[in-house]
């Protein structure tokens, strides 16, 4: 400091030299912050990559005992097929049951195989009433002799969509839907199940509604969970199936609880 200076360049300095060390603390404490940032997302980043390491490794199980499943059940398709021909009995109610259980079963080896592995959506347009009946008519083959009525409010309107994997999700949705109806125990029997298209401002969307019990609040996190059910005979699957559909198509798939009562999930696309 020159000889010249006064208390007041002194004091000058000293303010300067604060606000500096103000001006350090606070890069310091952003840079802190920064880096607890960057930790907590390196670590939210490597434990998805050990679930999805975990995920892969059950796929390729799932998978394996999948194709090992489904040779039988060709096996005992070609069985009722020669058993039928034996008795003469078309349409007999037991050889029906049968097929019923393997119907299901087959899906529930599909569903597997569908998830482990990647999905690619084949979007071409299609007719939003077209994909909604195909998978309603389906669904109230599986449905024949139950209680649950189907009910259809689509309008006009087409999509960019994947035909085939949106049958699958509405299918899944709907049976689930009546199976849920199904297994309530309120008292009440028998219930509907609405299944709606059409178009607005954000797009397109596609959606499935009971009047059955609902979704319990403790279960809402977990629905879309693979391996995760609550219904009787349920695997999992069918649920985290229709979001990894929903997000092959670079849409989002809803679950919420109706005002009403019941349940409503919503297929949004983009």
């Amino acid at each position: 400091m020159p000889d010249t200076a006064t208390p007041q360049d002194f004091t000058r300095l000293l303010a300067e030299y604060d606000l500096a060390l103000a001006r350090m603390q606070r890069s310091h404490d952003q840079l802190l912050g920064k880096v607890a940032e960057l930790q907590g997302e390196l670590q939210r980043k490597n434990d998805l990559l050990a679930h999805q390491s975990r995920m892969a490794m059950l796929g390729e199980i799932a998978a394996g005992v999948a194709h090992e499943i489904r040779n039988p059940l060709g096996g005992i398709r070609l069985y009722l097929d020669l058993l039928e021909r034996e008795v003469k009995a078309q349409g007999s109610p037991t050889i029906g049951k049968i097929r019923g259980v393997v119907a299901r079963l087959d899906r529930v080896v599909r569903d597997v195989l569908t998830h482990s592995r990647e999905l690619h959506a084949d979007c071409q347009p299609q007719a939003l009433m077209n994909v909604v009946m195909e998978a309603v008519g389906l669904a109230s083959l599986e449905l024949t002799g139950s209680d649950v009525a189907l009910a259809v409010d689509c309008a006009e309107g087409t999509a960019a969509l994947d035909h085939d994997l949106v049958v699958r999700l509405l299918l899944n949705l709907v049976l689930n839907a009546a199976q849920a109806i199904q297994q309530r125990d309120d008292g009440r029997e028998g219930g509907r199940v609405m299944v709606r298209s059409g178009r607005d401002a954000n797009g397109s969307y596609f959606a499935v509604e009971d009047d059955g019990p609902g979704i319990p609040a403790e279960q809402m996190q977990r629905l879309f969970t693979p391996f995760f059910s609550k219904k009787e005979g349920g695997t999992g699957l069918g649920l985290a199936l229709c979001r990894r559909i929903a997000e092959a198509h670079r849409g989002e798939l809803r679950a919420a609880n109706r005002p009403e009562g019941g349940a409503r999930f919503e297929l949004r696309l983009p």
